[in-house]
């Protein structure tokens, strides 16, 4: 239950989601990559193939410098896409 001064675990998930957005959109890769734990790793699908596992990616754990660690990932071994 919430109280009117608390908010509910929707509105604290649209609002990180728009603050992400935020950071991206004003290109502050820097400060949309603190929003990342140590070990996360963000996988960007080629726009040609959207249900293909394979694209660009980049893990925090390898750079302090957002995107500096984007390498071309190839197939993913072991994942399977259903999206």
């Amino acid at each position: 239950m919430t109280t009117a001064n608390q908010p509910t675990l929707r509105q604290m998930v649209e609002d990180f989601l728009f603050r992400e957005a935020e950071l991206l959109d004003d290109w502050r890769l820097d400060d949309w990559a603190a929003l990342f734990t140590e070990d996360a790793r963000y996988i960007v699908p080629p726009p040609t193939c959207p249900k293909e596992t394979h694209g660009a990616t980049w893990s925090s754990s390898t750079t302090s410098s957002a995107f500096a660690g984007m390498t071309d990932a190839g197939p993913s071994k072991g994942t399977n896409s259903t999206a």
